[in-house]
């Protein structure tokens, strides 16, 4: 969910690991041809944030991770994956590339995520366009983890150790 640390873990990774972070907030504003910091903000499933613009996104997703792992890298997919479907595009990706998948699944109590949101709707820098609203329907909308899934999750503390 939005503020539950998914940009800050996966920098810390890129940074450890010289891995390429491909963020879902970044990719959604390039293809509207907005600068990464520039405001999106719409109502919730509205303007560049309506559910085929995301679809559009995830599968731009998949297009550049395979550009990565195919020139000989890691990407880090930054992205909230609140639907099992767009988290399958990536596991059969993986598949059809034979490489490993690891989800790293980031979690916050909810009064956290609220504080998290609000403090990130001051910071100029943060590409995230989220507010209240969005967590709020991210929460409505999650598709918890499944089984099959469950088998790829790795603690973040071990690969920061």
């Amino acid at each position: 969910l939005t503020g539950s640390g998914k940009s800050s873990i996966a920098q810390k990774i890129v940074e450890k690991y010289g891995a390429i972070q491909l963020s879902s907030d970044v990719e959604r504003k390039r293809m509207f041809q907005l600068a990464a910091t520039e405001s999106g903000k719409a109502a919730v499933n509205k303007g560049i944030y309506n559910p085929r613009t995301t679809e559009k996104v995830y599968q731009r997703l998949t297009e550049l991770a395979t550009t990565v792992i195919s020139a000989g890298f890691t990407p880090i997919i930054d992205a909230t994956f609140l639907k099992y479907k767009h988290r399958k595009l990536f596991q059969e990706l993986a598949e059809q590339l034979q490489v490993p998948l690891v989800i790293i699944n980031c979690e916050a109590i909810s009064d956290e995520l609220r504080k998290r949101t609000m403090q990130r709707n001051t910071n100029v820098n943060d590409p995230s366009d989220s507010y209240l609203e969005v967590l709020e329907m991210q929460e409505k909308d999650l598709e918890p983890l499944r089984e099959d899934e469950k088998k790829f999750i790795i603690n973040h503390k071990k690969w920061l150790e």
